[in-house]
């Protein structure tokens, strides 16, 4: 809003300069059409599993040694 920007003589006359309108706003959203190429993925991904820690903490190709030597030493 301006109206604080204005001098004080011209604040007290905007609602005669400037006639307030109530207007409707509406939005039509066709869900149809949104949704028509909707594909469900219900995959569960575990963010946080050791693999994506490694990842995360070394990069891709330090993770990829480090896990690679895991799997050596494990029985």
């Amino acid at each position: 809003c301006l109206k604080p920007l204005l001098p004080s003589a011209a604040q007290n006359q905007l609602h005669m300069l400037i006639p307030s309108r109530k207007f409707e706003l509406s939005y039509d959203l066709n869900c149809a059409t949104l949704c028509s190429d909707f594909q469900e993925n219900i995959e569960f991904q575990f963010s946080l599993g050791w693999t994506a820690l490694v990842h995360r903490f070394l990069g891709p190709v330090n993770a990829k040694r480090a896990l690679m030597l895991v799997d050596q030493t494990l029985p």
